[in-house]
């Protein structure tokens, strides 16, 4: 199993979103294999990544049906099937990291691990404005990776 780890920081141009999240995503070498998943960890940007507050906050999986194989499906191409590792109490982190899973595994067909990392005094209301940002830049970084 071939994998390569990328990270890019997300920072919005006009600062509606703080704090600046860090992704660091792990993707197959070889674009073409299916089964290796892709795995995204999320969470605030750290000056010092030694000394970081941040800690588990959501994990959450996610995997493609096999199209045709499930025909009681109400739209003709296959779907997600997810289940969260570790659950939070927050809603929005784990809406989030429900949706980054199931998106990037549907978009990409292959299996998704994600991670969401939060420090204990993080305002997660900023996910509620910038959930479509952040789901965006990382869809980009993924086809910008994989050359899809």
């Amino acid at each position: 199993m071939l994998v390569r780890t990328v990270a890019q920081t997300i920072e919005s141009e006009s600062g509606f979103l703080q704090p600046a999240l860090d992704i660091i995503a792990t993707i197959p070498a070889d674009a073409q294999s299916r089964k290796i998943p892709i795995s995204l960890v999320v969470g605030c940007k750290q000056d010092d990544s030694l000394k970081s507050t941040s800690s588990l906050a959501c994990y959450y999986y996610a995997i493609p049906l096999a199209k045709g194989r499930y025909p009681n499906l109400k739209s003709g191409k296959g779907g997600v099937v997810g289940v969260p590792l570790l659950d939070t109490n927050d809603d929005r982190v784990r809406d989030m990291t429900r949706r980054l899973a199931t998106i990037i595994s549907e978009k990409f067909n292959r299996p998704c691990y994600v991670t969401w990392s939060s420090s204990p005094n993080e305002d997660s209301s900023m996910l509620v404005t910038s959930h479509l940002y952040i789901l965006k830049k990382c869809l980009n970084l993924l086809k910008a990776e994989l050359g899809e």
